[in-house]
């Protein structure tokens, strides 16, 4: 293969004035960068606030300050792209040093200032007026948007939103309290500066702990008033979806729009142990694949999408169609051996059908398993996906993302369904994840403890599926068998355990009043 000659290099470089003004816009760049993080370590909140006003917002133009010369620079060389990129990378400079040391109010007003930009006049020289319009183009962007809603996030934990809100009783958009899944594309794209990728994904983490902690806690709460109450029927309990459900401690919600149902998805979940886990089917399907060409491990992975699922009807026409459509997906390996490469590309592949095929709306699958109650069914396919190639769930959390991203823009009526799916689906995956043990116990009642449950452990056709846990004021829809199945959770309690280690990891613990919370945690109820 032909190498380039330390002359050909030489002779392919940039001229040197080309080379020299992109030298120039870096140098500026970086001494921008420099002030603000000295001004965030060693200067107050305020101060720091004051020289991002004069370099950004109110350019000042002082030849002194080598800030002020390195955004002159910027101005003169006329590049748009330079500018934004500077201005936005600098913000997250801003608010991670803030967040970092709980200077919460600053990232605020860090937004209040690009309330005061002005739109440029004649009188201004013209570099200030290039400033001043890049502003009023990055106040119209999505990086804008995005910003906002970071610094929104960045708030103490005694003023955060409660995670139990009516989806309708708020200007805010209903999709807000699924808001992790907008920071998915932030910390995934490339393109994106360093500090805003960090943030993004520290922040995610922290949204997804603070989650965890809720259910966990609501849990133990609520089923301490649960064992109190009286039950007339199975059917107690309806899912009220995205309406309120608070329990005798006001400080414990519900995080999630189910309602009461959580509780009995949960058991469900939870009720899946032993042999037929999800987890050891999985263990078995990686040793069974082992050695397969591609074109075979693509049959097995639909067979093993679809082991143990009830509904024949709608899994008949699932199998058809995905078939059809990973006949499609990488071709040119079919005869080949089945690598862990492979497999996770596949997988990618897999869970690009089933949720968002085009990036941009629902794909094909998605609606034909949602359109037939199949919510809880999807997110165990997901959760199959993500225990046989673990690095698959940033790519599922992206793809979900999309889907919000569109069903955003409908009335909140109209999308409750799909409010369901990604509940059952933030349920589902929290339970499977490390930091909170969920384990099943027996009531105690005197029926329970003389009537066994020969069905907790047996094969999968034993245990049904409840359809997608709503059981409807149309009672048309809930059959015999939900009906045995709901007696069946409704018998159990759940354990709930918090590991001293994501007590640790989630910040906003430290920062709560003490409400006795601690001692509770470890505590089955």
């Amino acid at each position: 293969m032909f190498r380039a000659s330390p002359n050909n290099r030489r002779n392919s470089s940039p001229s040197p004035s080309s080379r020299s003004r992109e030298q120039i816009l870096e140098d500026a760049q970086e001494i921008i960068y420099d002030c603000l993080l000295q001004a965030v370590h060693h200067q107050s909140p305020a101060e720091a606030l004051e020289l991002f006003r004069s370099i950004f917002i109110d350019p000042v133009g002082n030849v002194t300050e080598p800030h002020s010369l390195a955004v002159q620079e910027i101005g003169f060389g006329n590049n748009r792209a330079v500018f934004l990129n500077t201005l936005q990378r600098s913000c997250y400079i801003l608010l991670n040093n803030w967040e970092l040391s709980r200077n919460h109010s600053f990232a605020s007003q860090l937004i209040d200032l690009f309330a005061t930009v002005h739109r440029p006049t004649l009188t201004l020289p013209p570099w200030k007026i290039r400033i001043r319009q890049w502003l009023q183009t990055f106040l119209e962007s999505q990086d804008y948007q995005d910003l906002v809603f970071f610094t929104e996030r960045l708030q103490p934990p005694s003023v955060l939103p409660s995670p139990d809100v009516n989806l309708q009783s708020t200007d805010k958009p209903w999709t807000d309290r699924y808001a992790y899944y907008f920071l998915v594309p932030q910390y995934e794209n490339g393109n994106n500066s360093q500090e805003q990728r960090d943030m993004a994904r520290k922040l995610s983490s922290q949204m997804r702990f603070r989650f965890k902690l809720n259910l966990a806690m609501y849990v133990a709460h609520s089923q301490r008033s649960h064992l109190n109450s009286k039950q007339t029927s199975p059917l107690n309990g309806q899912l009220q979806s995205h309406a309120k459900h608070r329990d005798n401690h006001a400080n414990h919600v519900n995080p999630t729009g189910l309602g009461d149902e959580t509780l009995r998805l949960i058991k469900l979940i939870v009720m899946r142990g032993g042999f037929f886990s999800h987890g050891n089917i999985a263990h078995i399907f990686q040793g069974q694949v082992e050695g397969l060409d591609y074109f075979s491990y693509k049959r097995s992975l639909i067979k093993y999408l679809i082991f143990s699922l009830q509904d024949k009807s709608a899994i008949q026409q699932f199998e058809i169609l995905m078939a059809a459509k990973l006949d499609l997906v990488y071709v040119d390996y079919e005869n080949e051996i089945i690598t862990k490469v492979l497999q996770q590309r596949t997988c990618n592949q897999v869970v690009k059908l089933l949720i968002c095929e085009d990036g941009k709306t629902p794909s094909e699958l998605f609606v034909l398993l949602l359109s037939q109650g199949g919510a809880l069914t999807l997110v165990i396919m997901l959760l199959k996906l993500t225990l046989i190639s673990p690095t698959v769930r940033n790519y599922l959390d992206l793809q979900v993302a999309h889907l919000v991203r569109y069903y955003q823009q409908f009335p909140p009526a109209d999308c409750e369904w799909f409010a369901y799916f990604l509940d059952v689906l933030s349920v589902t995956f929290t339970i499977h994840a490390e930091g909170v043990n969920y384990t099943l116990i027996d009531n105690g009642t005197a029926a329970a403890s003389a009537t066994p449950d020969p069905d907790r452990n047996a094969e999968p056709a034993a245990q049904l599926s409840l359809g997608d846990l709503r059981l409807e004021e149309d009672n048309n829809r809930v059959t015999a068998a939900d009906l045995v199945l709901a007696k069946r959770l409704d018998r159990y309690q759940i354990f709930s355990q918090v590991s001293p280690a994501t007590i640790n990891s989630l910040d906003l613990v430290s920062d709560r009043e003490d409400d006795g919370d601690t001692e509770l945690l470890p505590a089955s109820f």
